[in-house]
Parts: structure tokens; sequence; C-alpha cells
């Protein structure tokens, strides 16, 4: 695994047998673009496992570990062997879209424009 992501971070690179989560419908959290996201943890904290195919884990990670930013969700590190995933900072109030379209509550109108404003700092900083 060193080898095929020599490019990144080591302190990013993480041993499989420290990560936790359990392949069930109780710990699915949704879909990504490039793969299914598990609610686990890594050293004791709450964190998100996202699953990949190698080459889409390799582009992520290169891209999420110079990613610092208060609006775009952290990543923790990555597994290579013999699972292959993100672990990424848990959003433990859920998704964006869980709470505007899958469970829709009433939001008031600055709350709106704040997530507003947050969504489009994450864009422009990515």
């Amino acid at each position: 695994p060193d080898l095929l992501l020599y490019d990144l971070d080591k302190d990013f690179i993480l041993k499989s047998e420290e990560i936790k989560y359990k392949n069930d419908n109780d710990s699915f959290i949704g879909e990504g673009c490039f793969g299914d996201i598990y609610r686990g943890k890594y050293q004791g904290k709450n964190v998100a496992i996202k699953k990949y195919d190698f080459n889409e884990l390799r582009s992520q990670a290169k891209m999420l570990q110079t990613s610092h930013h208060p609006c775009v969700i952290g990543l923790v590190g990555v597994s290579v062997h013999p699972l292959m995933a993100l672990v990424l900072e848990e959003a433990p109030m859920g998704t964006l879209d869980m709470h505007l379209i899958t469970k829709p509550i009433p939001i008031a109108r600055v709350a709106i424009f704040r997530i507003a404003a947050q969504v489009a700092a994450a864009v422009r900083f990515l």
C-alpha cells in the first residue's frame, strides 16, 4: 500500500485493523458519487467510511489531504488493504440533502442564506 500511495502524506495512511464499521443497513449513511458511505469508528472517534475502487480513492485522497476548510468535510485518512476506503470526518447532523430534500423541515430564511453562503464558500475553495 505504501508504494501505491507514495505521493500521499504518510500521516494519512491508516491501518485497516484500526477502522471499525459494519457493512449493514444500520451503519449505512448513503451513496456518494464513487461509493457507499458507512458510519464507523477510528481510534474511538466517530467517522464516515467511504468505500472506493483504487483509482477514485487515489484522486480523492490526493485532493482532500490538502483541503482544509471549515465548510468541507476533512480527510482523516486512507485505508487500502483489505478495506479500500477513505475515512472522513463525521457530519453528526447528517447530510445537507437529508435536511433539505429527503426529510424537509421548515428552515428560516436567515438559515437558508447562511447555508447558501457556506456552500458557495466551499465550492469557491475547491
